[in-house]
């Protein structure tokens, strides 16, 4: 079945201050209510007495994609279709006959000092715009850290569940943020460079718990799918993955065969530059590579290739972020 467009409007007063739709990834059903994943981060609400419960059960019956515009509150106030020329592309495929060698990531990440970390931590861009997305915010931070500083970091995106939503009656599904490898006297660990939240490099349990009110611990998974298909299980899943991915959707592409990035795509980080921060310096996404392929490496020990300037960029006040995907006012 075909829908045809919808929009259901219920509360219009509701809905002034967040005039956004944005995509529907996926769909969890609780008796009497819905929760809607959508692209941004964030998560509807639907209750069995609306007139949208039905109308989003059957589109997810029919794989009808759909794109919901919510309330200062978080209820879906209105819904429609998505026309297919507005659908994001579908990920590309290596061909059948490439070398896979030929694909391989050649810069692995780096391994930093506690001294280096803190100098890239302070050194992040702050001209982020007040409602900014959490994933435009981190690549744009990696890319800029790869370019000016000639360092490599790594993403990991923190999934909050279904359940810890219900429970906690949370508003997002999703966090990311850079992370660097640190040693300190022979041991490597991970640190989260997460400029909008933290005060400095911070360990993953003390990030984890700014966010899990129940401050149980996130268990690590390999795939997006071992964070979609147990909703129940955790409040909370971690998943590291090289800093060339942008969005959980690019995840979700690696398990359907889709090859990982080895490189910063020019469109990527021209829209992430555009939705999160003020200005565009120029001549920045020149020379970025286009190619997809297989990203192998292991962690670098080579702290002579690790290349740090000397100053940080100065910063305002910072905003106080009250939620992962947005910078509330």
């Amino acid at each position: 079945m075909i829908l045809k467009i919808l929009i259901l409007l219920l509360n219009p007063t509701l809905a002034e201050k967040t005039k956004t739709f944005s995509p529907v990834v996926s769909v969890d059903q609780a008796p009497g209510d819905l929760l809607l994943f959508l692209q941004d981060g964030r998560v509807g609400r639907v209750g069995a007495p609306s007139p949208l419960f039905p109308v989003i059960l059957n589109a997810e019956k029919e794989k009808t994609p759909l794109e919901a515009l919510l309330n200062a509150e978080g209820w879906a106030v209105e819904i429609r279709n998505i026309p297919p020329k507005r659908l994001p592309p579908r990920a590309k495929l290596p061909d059948q006959d490439s070398n896979p060698d030929t694909h391989l990531d050649s810069n692995p990440p780096s391994i930093l000092t506690p001294t280096q970390a803190e100098e890239i931590f302070h050194s992040l861009n702050p001209n982020s715009r007040r409602r900014s997305q959490c994933f435009n915010r981190a690549h744009v931070w990696t890319f800029e850290t790869r370019k000016f500083k000639g360092v490599h970091l790594m993403k990991v995106f923190m999934f909050f569940t279904a359940k810890y939503i219900r429970d906690y009656h949370y508003r997002w599904w999703f966090h990311v943020s850079p992370f660097a490898y640190v040693e300190k006297e022979g041991v490597v660990r991970e640190s989260i460079l997460d400029w909008t939240f933290m005060k400095g490099p911070t360990d993953p349990k003390d990030w984890s718990d700014h966010f899990i009110k129940s401050r149980t611990p996130c268990p690590t998974v390999q795939n997006y799918s071992d964070y979609s298909t147990h909703q129940y299980d955790h409040d909370c899943y971690f998943m590291k993955v090289p800093m060339y991915f942008w969005q959980p959707r690019h995840l979700e592409a690696r398990e359907a065969g889709a090859p990982d990035p080895v490189d910063f795509l020019e469109e990527d980080v021209g829209a992430a530059y555009a939705q999160a921060f003020f200005g565009r310096p120029p001549n920045l996404l020149s020379g970025l590579k286009r190619q997809l392929g297989v990203s192998v490496g292991k962690i670098s020990s080579n702290l002579g290739s690790i290349r740090l300037g000397t100053e940080s960029a100065s910063r305002g006040d910072r905003d106080v972020a009250l939620e992962p995907g947005v910078s509330l006012p």
